[in-house]
């Protein structure tokens, strides 16, 4: 007879993986298929910088960068026990996005291209702007 030491009936074990009551295996530790998909997608976007890519922010330390990357790596990485469709490719974007960062020069370097990639994206903006205002097509049919 085993003793329940004050546990529901229903408590899963403190040692092996709990199954639901259908009888369906528990989904695996890294995160059910909608997250993963969701992560992948966020990961993979075009627009996603490396920041983006680690999950940190801009202003993160070197250490913090690094930690990311390795909990980035054990959740993705294809050797690890990741069986996830896209997962080549996510580490490929890891891996890149590390790359870009993980130096003090090559964050730099980053930086200020990721910072004259956004002012040419103003100017552009603004310049769009103003070809699309209607009166200044108004004013010129007057």
């Amino acid at each position: 007879m085993a003793f329940n030491f004050g546990a529901p009936a229903s408590a899963a074990p403190v040692f092996g993986a709990a199954t639901p009551a259908s009888g369906a295996p528990a989904p695996a530790a890294g995160g059910n298929d909608q997250a993963m998909d969701a992560e992948a997608a966020a990961i993979l976007r075009d627009e996603a910088t490396a920041y983006d890519v680690l999950g940190v922010d801009q202003r993160a330390d070197a250490r913090a960068i690094s930690k990311a990357y390795h909990r980035r790596c054990k959740r993705w990485h294809p050797d690890k026990g990741c069986n996830h469709s896209l997962a080549t490719e996510v580490m490929q974007r890891i891996n890149g996005a590390y790359e870009s960062v993980n130096d003090a020069d090559h964050r730099a370097n980053y930086d200020e291209s990721m910072a004259r990639a956004a002012r040419r994206r103003r100017a552009e903006g603004a310049w769009a702007a103003r070809a699309r205002t209607p009166w200044i097509g108004a004013t010129m049919r007057n």
